[in-house]
């Protein structure tokens, strides 16, 4: 993935789950397919909690093998808790309750960035910017949750534009993309903090950023001129 540690593909590799498992459910409207969508949204954001809190350098596991054992015991003891007390309202506290420990660890890493450096603007603007557009989506949703009827009469009286009111839609779309932005800005900031703020950049010109290592693109470019010489 761009020369990045396969550590932080989980969590690309983790939402695109959790797309597949929503797509299942809203396909079959089966419990089970639910949990296919629900569970890997805790999965993947416990993995990146742990992430923001392994910052060790050189990819050393800051816990060992503690560290993993601690996110897979969570992860069992919430799939197991939530299967025995299938409640939308706990889930959301779970996944809510990781998700904000990991965003504050986030704000304390920031401060461990050189003063000015232009890593800070970049992951602030990108975290802000997903952050807010995760909750947005939230919002949309229980609007649409509360407003259910006369949002579907206003939706039928207007045609086939009223797709644009689905608010359930938009949700999904909404915390996706606010996720990709939340995971990549967290791993832009974890990346300056394990190796170098140098070591990685930060393409922010598209709507979906990337980070990708400078390091190996340098070493590439002195080969090259030592070649013509």
């Amino acid at each position: 993935m761009n020369g990045i540690n396969r550590r932080y593909c989980l969590c690309y590799l983790g939402l695109s789950l959790i797309g597949i498992g929503s797509t299942g459910f809203h396909a079959c409207l089966r419990w089970e397919w639910q949990l296919l969508d629900e569970l890997p949204m805790i999965y993947v954001v416990s993995w990146s909690a742990y992430l923001c809190f392994d910052t060790l350098p050189s990819f050393k596991p800051r816990f060992g093998n503690f560290g993993y054992a601690a996110v897979l015991f969570w992860c069992i003891f919430v799939t197991f808790s939530y299967l025995y007390l299938p409640n939308p309202i706990y889930h959301q506290i779970a996944f809510a309750f990781i998700l904000i420990s990991a965003v504050v660890r986030n704000i304390f890493l920031i401060q461990r960035v050189p003063q000015g450096h232009p890593i800070i603007a970049h992951v602030t603007r990108t975290m802000a910017w997903g952050v807010l557009t995760f909750a947005g989506g939230f919002t949309i949703w229980n609007i649409d949750n509360i407003f259910c009827t006369q949002l579907r009469a206003v939706r039928e009286s207007i045609g086939w534009m009223g797709f644009l009111l689905e608010g359930h839609g938009i949700w999904h779309l909404m915390t996706g993309y606010g996720a990709f932005l939340i995971f990549t800005a967290a791993i832009y900031l974890n990346l300056a903090v394990k190796v170098s703020p140098e070591a990685y950049t930060f393409d922010s010109h598209v709507y979906l950023p990337l980070v990708y290592p400078v390091l190996p693109a340098v070493s590439e470019e002195n080969k090259s001129n030592r070649e013509k010489t």
